[in-house]
């Protein structure tokens, strides 16, 4: 079987350096920039070499102990290394580590974590008793030609984006504090001010990072913003805003811009990062992508789920 022990983002990288291409959790050491964040190395018990890596990220809620995913991320960025080639062998390694991850979560009294699209097997999760259910994003191939892709638009985003094409859009890359200010209009300023804090650090932090691709487009006084990761193969859509007011689809343009950024690094998925507001899933589902299910994992105490109760 497998032992899950704290462990640092260092001594995860050095054992396994690939894992930094595999989920936004090790693109960079988050736990500088989130407080709480940990994280965990999963261990084969025979020889102690590392089977897998995950992050979550412990706060107060309530007075009590909560885990949970990262702020801002959609999953643990649970990784597990799996070599094998029979199906058979594959499943049943892939169980026995979420086994063990689930036995781990198990001992927490307030567990709320979303597992990788990738990790489908939940019956671990099940079986112990957790409340497991269905969250969903869109998955979107892009390494298909602009044209290509069009052809899966929504009639709605094709006639946006014609539209634009026919003015003057100026394109900038640089994430100023003006559109630090206006991303946090619908990313952070209807959060915890704790939660603020740490979008203001991540944010910080990826002004400079190549691993961030942050485009705006500028049309007279409006403007467009995405926000993106790169975690290897994978875009990671973070945040984005618009002008209300612009007669133009601003936030569409500054997406397909950044789009043609990630084709040219050798990106292949837009990950979309979780479409389960029913405007914005309808606006990630006009670019054609793939409505992907991911799984919730939750394990509530005793006291939250009595006042949920009597709540009706």
């Amino acid at each position: 079987m497998f032992r899950i022990e704290e462990s640092t983002y260092q001594e995860i990288c050095s054992q396994w350096p690939g894992v930094k291409a595999e989920e936004l959790g090790f693109v960079k050491d988050w736990s500088k920039l989130i407080s709480g964040l940990v994280y965990y190395s999963i261990l084969n018990e025979k020889n102690a070499s590392m089977q897998g890596a995950f992050c979550v990220c412990f706060s107060k809620r309530k007075g009590m102990e909560h885990v949970s995913n990262p702020p801002f991320f959609q999953n643990c960025g649970l990784v597990i290394k799996n070599p094998k080639a029979n199906n058979y062998e594959k499943q049943s390694l892939t169980k026995r580590v979420l086994k063990s991850v689930s036995g781990f979560l198990n001992g927490f009294n307030w567990v709320n974590v979303s597992l990788p699209c990738k990790f489908t097997d939940v019956q671990p999760f099940i079986w112990d008793g957790f409340t497991v259910s269905p969250r969903y994003t869109y998955l979107l191939d892009i390494s298909n030609e602009e044209a290509q892709l069009a052809k899966h638009f929504g009639k709605g985003l094709k006639n946006d984006l014609s539209n634009s094409s026919k003015y003057e859009i100026v394109f900038s890359d640089q994430l100023s504090e003006v559109v630090l200010q206006f991303l946090a209009v619908t990313s952070a300023e209807h959060r915890a001010e704790v939660e603020q804090k740490i979008w203001k650090n991540i944010m910080g932090a990826s002004a400079s990072d190549s691993h961030t691709i942050t485009t705006t487009a500028h049309y007279q006084h409006y403007k467009g913003v995405v926000c993106v990761m790169q975690a290897g193969e994978t875009g990671i859509y973070l945040f984005g805003n618009s002008d209300k007011n612009s007669p133009l689809a601003l936030n569409s343009v500054a997406l397909m811009k950044t789009i043609a950024i990630l084709k040219s690094r050798g990106v292949t998925t837009l990950d979309f990062e979780g479409s389960m507001i029913p405007g914005i899933e309808r606006y990630f589902r006009s670019f054609g992508g793939e409505l992907t299910p991911y799984f919730n994992i939750l394990k509530e105490p005793k006291l939250i789920k009595t006042a949920k109760f009597l709540k009706g």
